[in-house]
């Protein structure tokens, strides 16, 4: 360390000058791609988590807010499930209903556990409150078959 201080105090004013430019300069790129950067994807990644939840949830409200008959059921599954595909959510809706208390409960089948975490966080950071929650394992390794009650 004291043979840097030295060197730095060996040379010309505008040879110090040109090596603190270069410094600051160096430390601004690392701030921005280490720091700023990083930032910003996880500002991006939450927003889209954020839109994808309100999506789900505004499709699950449209679907559940009057009974089905069979034949609509069965659309309002495939819905769901082109939705879940999309947005690179592996899983099968098995059912969408009305349950006694009047909450909404989704039923997906065969989710990769993973996908259900962060569907998981995705609902929690839109604020949706879920009531109740059930895990059972599937057949697949790493699937679960999971069934989701929503709060009124």
């Amino acid at each position: 360390m004291n043979n840097l201080k030295e060197y730095f105090h060996q040379l010309e004013s505008r040879e110090k000058l040109i090596l603190i430019i270069a410094m600051v300069l160096i430390l601004t790129v690392v701030f921005k791609l280490f720091i700023f950067d990083t930032l910003s994807n996880q500002q991006i990644n939450l927003s889209k988590r954020a839109s994808l939840a309100a999506n789900l949830q505004s499709e699950i409200a449209k679907i559940t807010t009057k009974p089905l008959a069979a034949n609509a059921q069965q659309e309002s599954n495939l819905l769901i499930n082109d939705y879940l595909k999309n947005h690179a959510i592996t899983g099968k809706i098995k059912q969408i209903r009305n349950t006694a208390k009047g909450e909404k409960q989704l039923e997906i089948e065969g989710i990769v556990f993973e996908n259900l975490v962060s569907l998981l966080d995705i609902l929690q950071n839109n604020d949706t409150q879920l009531s109740g929650l059930q895990i059972k394992s599937n057949t697949s390794p790493g699937t679960v078959n999971a069934t989701l009650t929503f709060a009124n």
